[in-house]
């Protein structure tokens, strides 16, 4: 599965996450200089859970579908929650338990060659950043289950329509979308205008396509990120 895939956002839960992880500016990369791929720092939100949630970095085109996890690690399970779910590079799941700082340990082959790479990723609390959220006409109750996502099996039709609005000190920053003819599919990204959340417009979902999922990317004045993914089908 690939960074493609519909499931890296959603959470085992929770998903994503998905995305989605946060990315997040930082520092505490560990890897040989001629390494093909890096270990991207990032912010996690407790109370999430992250498919792909080790955001291995690579310039190399086929990295993606010729290198495969061989481990992932946390130096703290207590705060993050790390584990392989298959064998390509984008099957691990991280789970942030609590507030604090873990050094998370990736190993992956690529080419017949195994790497190490390891990041610190920073874990806070939850920062409550819907404010109101309508799906289809119909208001979401913003729960524990239901602040990070919600799965494509509750949402049926063409037209899909989504409103959000976010508290004081967040916007959003980044809006997108994943279609797919199935759940193995890999998907085909999708440009989704911001307005089309703010406002509560239609989005485009083509025929020959049945599953679409949409991702909303809120940023705060201190560049932290977290992303918000409602699943649609036919």
């Amino acid at each position: 599965m690939n960074r493609k895939s519909i499931l890296r956002v959603v959470p085992v839960l929770l998903s994503v996450f998905v995305m989605f992880g946060v990315i997040a500016a930082g520092t505490g990369n560990a890897y040989a200089a001629k390494a093909p791929a890096k270990l991207t720092p990032a912010t996690l939100w407790a109370g999430c859970e992250y498919w792909g949630g080790a955001d291995l970095y690579s310039e190399k085109e086929d990295f993606y579908e010729k290198a495969t996890i061989v481990s992932i690690k946390s130096s703290k399970s207590a705060v993050i929650k790390a584990r392989k779910t298959g064998k390509g590079i984008w099957d691990t799941e991280l789970i942030p338990k609590k507030v604090g700082k873990s050094k998370i340990t990736a190993k992956y082959k690529y080419k017949g060659k195994t790497y190490t790479a390891s990041a610190t990723y920073t874990v806070k609390k939850y920062p409550n950043h819907l404010k109101k959220v309508t799906v289809n006409g119909k208001n979401v109750k913003v729960t524990k289950k239901t602040r990070y996502f919600k799965f494509f099996n509750d949402y049926k039709g063409g037209s899909p329509k989504i409103k959000i609005q976010l508290n004081k000190g967040w916007k959003i920053a980044r809006t997108y979308g994943y279609l797919s003819k199935d759940e193995s599919d890999d998907g085909k990204e999708v440009k989704i205008k911001k307005s089309a959340v703010t406002k509560g417009s239609a989005i485009s979902f083509p025929a020959g396509y049945d599953f679409l999922s949409v991702f909303i990317d809120a940023e705060n004045k201190n560049g932290d990120t977290i992303q918000y993914s409602v699943q649609f089908h036919r």
